[in-house]
């Protein structure tokens, strides 16, 4: 930028220097003339450039002859003639050649200018591309320099977990339970508790080097290997909770791992890796699981209450009597295409979170809010939406078999083509008239009409409460039959 301002002044200035010395030349040449024809320079340049001498001895000549005027006559003023109107175009000419050249200088200038400009911006694009590099390079090196530092922290971890082994060894000072495996589970010290809390912090997260580049997710192989070291060792559970909720094992690379019949409340495994791993008999109650990777995973007896799951992938997952009743759930959880068997919901917001493609089988959302929640292209059978907010949800394409929307709102629900073999709506919160109608005709009932076991109360509500909050104009669906009558 400040070499073209540079470029731009070395032009100016020659530019006006070429001026000076054009002007200066037209001042001489205007004192010649002025010389040469005294006070009557423009009378008399004008005249002659205009009419000319020759012209004017043309004319006299023809004005004297007339009217028996010679060949020679007419030819020479003919001649003068022509000469008059030719001779100031050739000057015009020249003179408009003039700008023309200076135009084409500019021009030139400019180009090279241009020109400047242009390498210019390469060599700041070359100098981008090297400075990114550099700071690549940089990362790199930082990167190296901390797994460098946590690589001397495995020594100590080796040291910590040598002491553990000889604290469980020491049988004579320490109690011991029964865990569910009918194994002993040893108490370990408040010193050597410590010890792994601050080791579990002080392993930080890095980017792995792969073909010379930093992979784009920051992980810790470390914190993995003592995680995986400490659920496999016999500690009591009064140690391991002081170790799981006082330490840090975020960004853990764990990756495929049996882990069965453990309690981890309260873990911190933000961001970590548990992909392809099979859970079974394992409490994540008030853990930290936000933006962990659990996808094609099974969970088999798993309590997530009250769990923080914002960003979680469970996507490809299979859960088997899974508890996520009160869990953190955001729209940014991704639990699509899935297999959810005999599962709780209970309490939860599930706010804009996505079901889409996915398998479940007696699952239990009551007292649940579920507004914009995503059921498409699902598979539904003896679901429980109990005094739930659906405000919104989408069932769209979906196979729905006895699913229960008691005393729910049901709200802007849609069900176009959605198979639906059986439903109950006792109760339910609907916001037009001809909700029912709506229904039947957008999805495929297979069992008896709807409108024969249900039927819309024609008192409209204009406001109303559902689980704290403010609805609008509504109406609410009651049963002409019960379901044991109508079955």
């Amino acid at each position: 930028m400040i070499q073209s301002k540079i470029e731009i002044l070395l032009f100016l200035k020659s530019f006006f220097q070429w001026l000076g010395v054009v002007s200066f030349l037209l001042l001489l040449f205007w004192l010649l003339i002025r010389i040469l024809y005294g006070r009557a320079w423009k009378e008399k340049i004008v005249f002659r450039s205009i009419v000319g001498r020759d012209l004017k001895r043309s004319i006299r000549n023809f004005a004297h002859e007339w009217p028996e005027v010679q060949k020679d006559t007419v030819s020479d003023l003919a001649g003068s003639l022509i000469n008059r109107f030719t001779r100031p175009f050739l000057v015009g000419l020249m003179v408009s050649l003039i700008p023309i050249i200076l135009l084409y200088i500019q021009n030139s200038k400019i180009q090279q200018q241009n020109d400047l400009i242009i390498i210019q911006n390469d060599h700041i694009k070359t100098q981008t591309i090297l400075l990114k590099n550099q700071n690549d390079n940089i990362l790199i090196q930082n990167n190296l320099l901390d797994s460098e530092r946590i690589s001397s922290l495995v020594f100590l971890m080796s040291n910590i977990l040598d002491k553990l082994d000889d604290e469980i060894k020491d049988q004579s000072n320490l109690s011991n339970e029964k865990g569910p495996d009918n194994e002993f589970k040893y108490k370990i010290s408040n010193g050597l508790i410590g010890r792994i809390v601050a080791l579990s912090r002080a392993l930080k997260p890095y980017k792995v080097l792969k073909n010379d580049s930093l992979g784009a997710i920051r992980l810790s192989p470390e914190r993995a290997q003592l995680f995986i070291s400490l659920i496999n060792s016999p500690i009591d559970s009064t140690s391991l909770k002081k170790i799981w909720g006082n330490g840090d094992f975020s960004f853990a690379d764990i990756g495929k791992i049996d882990i069965e019949d453990i309690n981890l409340s309260k873990i911190k495994l933000t961001g970590s890796n548990l992909s392809e791993s099979n859970l079974k008999n394992v409490n994540f109650s008030g853990a930290d699981l936000s933006n962990a990777t659990m996808f094609r995973s099974t969970f088999h007896n798993i309590d997530f209450r009250k769990s923080v799951l914002v960003g979680t992938n469970f996507v490809a997952s299979a859960f088997l009597t899974v508890d996520f009743s009160e869990a953190i759930i955001h729209s940014s959880t991704n639990i699509k295409h899935t297999n959810i068997l005999k599962s709780y919901f209970n309490n939860t917001d599930l706010t804009g979170v996505s079901f889409e493609d996915t398998k479940m089988i007696s699952v239990s959302f009551q007292n649940s809010s579920l507004w914009d929640t995503k059921f498409s292209d699902s598979e539904l059978k003896h679901l429980y939406f109990f005094n739930s907010d659906l405000l919104g949800a989408n069932f769209n394409n979906s196979y729905l078999e006895f699913v229960s929307y008691k005393n729910a709102n049901i709200m802007h629900v849609t069900f176009n083509n959605s198979e639906i073999k059986d439903i109950e709506l006792d109760g339910a919160l609907i916001d037009d008239l001809n909700s029912l109608k709506i229904l039947v005709e957008n999805s495929k009932m297979t069992d008896k009409s709807i409108t024969k076991t249900y039927y819309i109360d024609s008192t409209e509500y204009k406001t109303g409460k559902f689980r704290n909050a403010t609805i609008g104009k509504h109406y609410k669906i009651k049963a002409k039959i019960s379901r044991s009558e109508n079955q």
